[in-house]
């Protein structure tokens, strides 16, 4: 088994956004001084394959993957390796544009494209296998436009789309698709196991084995049809954040939905991405900037897009961040007072969380 130790300067809560290089890695800190925070950046001089960077996610063996609009690259902690579509190789991506990643269970790495479907990629040997949609195929992909991807506790694929919702059987490759639904941007499940999706018609509860609807929040809730994202509370309650109405904590016990009164700041409300991490603190990628709930910190002027992906404890809560933008970049970021760990080895999708 390949093993490649990390240096210690990776660390742990990923947020994919677009563009580092107007932020100060001495100016940016947070209001609370224990969560200072220091910033090392990368851009496509370093290696990068592409300017905007779209995802993030940390395999078991410590190896961050970074997904672009012109190719994949693997980070080992010294180089970047790329990954692109090559049109005469049938082992390589489908597509160099990266929507989304997710690592599954057997150790596979599966990219979303913007328009030419999925690949699972074996990181050991560098082949992908690609899925696709097919216009007279009920068993193939909704859309060939994925943007995202999650993996269950029951390790079940789970690909949200353009077109709805789909599940991949991880052992056959067999597509099922579970729920035609307007622009599915996020996906996560609840402490009761039911799926949560943010779409371009609300915020979707729905019961994994049947694919049946069984709430739905829309504009009559929140003000918009335009979810953004949402992310799970360790109290059972959901964030969920919107493209132009702000953001929200929802209770799926009572269905009861609180809008935040406290704006995340001049970061702005345009919700890209949600994380929650160990300890608890909210942080939100938004068009304006990076925020976090216990005391703000907005970089620079703001990204074009932004998420977030956690790579995280068994809880699932990440500790530290890596931050990516449209300027060819993206940078590393942790508490001040804290090393992170040495890592040897390889691991999320959205805002990712390292150890």
């Amino acid at each position: 088994m390949l093993q490649v130790p990390l240096r210690a300067r990776v660390c742990a809560l990923a947020v994919l956004a677009a563009g580092l290089a107007v932020w100060s890695a001495a100016g940016v800190r947070a209001q609370a001084p224990e969560r200072e925070v220091r910033i090392e950046r990368f851009n496509v001089e370093d290696g990068l394959a592409q300017s905007t960077v779209t995802a993030l996610v940390q395999d078991r063996y410590g190896f961050l993957w970074i997904g672009t609009e012109s190719g994949l690259n693997r980070y080992d902690g010294y180089a970047f390796t790329a990954y692109r579509h090559e049109p005469d190789n049938p082992g390589s991506l489908s597509s160099s544009f990266v929507n989304a990643l997710v690592e599954t269970p057997d150790g596979a790495l599966w990219v979303g494209s913007h328009g030419s479907g999925l690949s699972r990629l074996d990181p050991q040997t560098g082949i992908a296998r690609r899925l696709r949609h097919v216009e007279t195929d009920r068993q193939s992909l909704a859309s060939d436009r994925v943007s995202a991807l999650f993996v269950d506790r029951e390790d079940r694929l789970w690909v949200g789309s353009e077109a709805g919702i789909d599940r991949v059987d991880l052992a056959t490759s067999q597509v099922t698709r579970v729920l035609a639904a307007n622009e599915v941007v996020d996906l996560a499940q609840s402490a009761d196991g039911d799926l949560w999706a943010a779409t371009h018609e609300g915020v979707l509860r729905i019961a994994p084995a049947t694919g049946r609807v069984l709430a739905r929040w829309g504009a009559e809730a929140l003000g918009t049809e335009l979810a953004s994202a949402v992310w799970p509370n360790a109290d059972g309650t959901l964030w969920v954040g919107t493209n132009d109405a702000g953001l929200f904590r929802l209770d799926p016990r009572t269905g009861a939905l609180e809008r935040v009164a406290a704006a995340p700041g001049p970061a702005g409300l345009d919700i890209q991405d949600l994380l929650v991490d160990r300890g608890g603190t909210l942080w939100v990628a938004t068009a304006g900037g990076l925020a976090r709930r216990d005391g703000l910190f907005a970089l620079g002027d703001g990204p074009r897009d932004a998420s977030l992906g956690a790579d995280a404890d068994p809880a699932g809560r990440p500790e530290r961040a890596a931050v990516g933008r449209d300027v060819g970049q993206w940078a590393r970021q942790a508490p001040a007072d804290t090393v992170p760990p040495v890592r040897c080895g390889l691991r999320p999708p959205r805002c990712a969380v390292f150890q």
